[in-house]
């Protein structure tokens, strides 16, 4: 039986949009590549962790009603963060009380009308800044977007001022409840689900189209058809066009090749028991077990951002984003640890062999080579800003798209999930004027 609608991807914005259409009684099929849904949400529970390892999403980054819809559901609840910034720069580890707000201060100068500069270019027109200012704003904002400054978008920047003006929080559950409780929505409401079956062609004309895939690893493929196909896959999958249209969607493509990809490393390292007491530590945060640590950015370190935030819990979890990351998606795993552990000793003033004892294990996840990711999340393009909206765009009310590619706050969950909400509106409202 054709279905009404096939949905090629199960992260967050297709279980939402699975879930949304299969409960109003449309047929709804999911076809996802991994063996697991939840896409770029990688929760793990390794031996000897006390808490779930989060090598994905892992913040809440304001929110919206789909998320928090969700989020109760699944019962879970969210907690602020009262997030410290550290500096270390020089040999020298210092609090910075006044992070955000020189952050705020510096993209609220970025003129209101946009005129497609990049980062870089708006910060080389503020002859007032200082080098320090413009080495402190450049290096979060190209960590925190996973992407070049000569390619982001100031006026981006200046909407969302550049995150700092977000409330963020973390789920009291691992990210995977998210995932957990859409995909038990979906298998209660009959939508049709095939793991270890990525899409390779979309065969497609008004009102019909026809998906090959193959199941399992099998050479030969399967099709399944469909009145509208949703895709949602992530930018990096559609920019190496693993997945052909036939008719090929040539202003797509085009679109799909300017769109901002950000590319990420981030380990996660586990300490010994009594790591905040550890003798190597600033006094302030040894005193309070950690509490206070929060971020600690160290520009010119190979992996140059640091949080932790679950104290007394040793976990520390590094980041390196944008060009910083290029060189680090090369090393092999042993070589990734090795340079992880040398930035954070240089931030502690301590032998990388001393630093080294208290380490217990770690854990990492290379999204840039996972053939199913091809890269981390997305980011706004100097003079492109109307992309995800171009992007997000259906294609004679029979192709549809969503992922946080293609949503209003991009490179994040809920954005993610309201796209898929708001892909099933318009494939309701298509499918209800034939």
């Amino acid at each position: 039986m054709k279905s009404d609608i096939l949905i090629i991807g199960a992260g967050v914005s297709g279980l939402a949009a699975a879930a949304d259409l299969s409960r109003r009684g449309l047929k709804v099929s999911l076809l996802e590549a991994r063996d697991r849904t939840g896409g770029r949400i990688l929760s793990l529970r390794p031996s000897g962790w006390d808490r779930a390892v989060e090598l994905g999403a892992e913040f809440i980054h304001g929110g919206n009603p789909e998320l928090s819809r969700v989020l109760k559901q699944a019962g879970i609840k969210k907690h602020r963060l009262e997030i410290s910034m550290w500096w270390s720069e020089q040999g020298r580890l210092e609090q910075r009380q006044d992070f955000w707000p020189l952050i705020e201060r510096i993209v609220d100068r970025v003129p209101a009308r946009d005129r497609g500069w990049s980062f870089a270019e708006f910060l080389r027109r503020q002859p007032r800044l200082s080098a320090s200012e413009r080495r402190l704003a450049g290096n979060y904002v190209g960590s925190f977007n996973g992407g070049p400054i000569g390619r982001i978008s100031a006026h981006a920047l200046r909407a969302d001022g550049a995150g700092a003006k977000n409330d963020d929080f973390l789920p009291d559950k691992p990210y995977r409840s998210v995932v957990d409780e859409l995909e038990r929505q979906c298998r209660a409401q009959g939508v049709e689900l095939y793991l270890r079956a990525p899409a390779t062609q979309v065969r497609w004309r008004a009102g019909a189209a026809t998906v090959s895939f193959h199941q399992d690893g099998q050479a030969k493929p399967r099709e399944l058809s469909a009145r509208t196909v949703l895709v949602t896959l992530p930018l990096g999958v559609l920019r190496a066009n693993r997945m052909k249209f036939s008719p090929a969607l040539t202003a797509k493509r085009k679109l799909i090749a300017q769109l901002g990809w950000g590319r990420v490393v981030r380990v996660v390292l586990r300490f010994r028991p009594g790591f905040w007491s550890a003798p190597f530590l600033p006094r302030q945060i040894a005193r309070q077990k950690g509490k206070h640590f929060g971020f600690v950015n160290a520009p010119g370190e190979a992996m140059p951002v640091w949080w932790a935030l679950h104290p007394p819990a040793p976990i520390l979890t590094g980041w390196a984003g944008g060009e910083i990351a290029d060189p680090l998606l090369e090393l092999r795993p042993a070589a990734l640890l090795r340079q992880a552990v040398r930035s954070l000793a240089k931030i502690f003033s301590v032998r990388e062999s001393e630093l080294g004892r208290w380490l217990a294990d770690w854990r990492t996840h290379d999204w840039q080579h996972d053939p199913f990711t091809l890269g981390a999340y997305s980011f706004a393009a100097a003079g492109c800003d109307d992309g995800p909206k171009r992007l997000a765009q259906p294609v004679q009310n029979t192709l549809f798209f969503a992922g946080e590619a293609t949503a209003d706050d991009l490179g994040t969950v809920h954005g993610a999930l309201a796209s898929g909400v708001r892909a099933a509106k318009e494939i309701r409202k298509a499918l209800a004027k034939r």
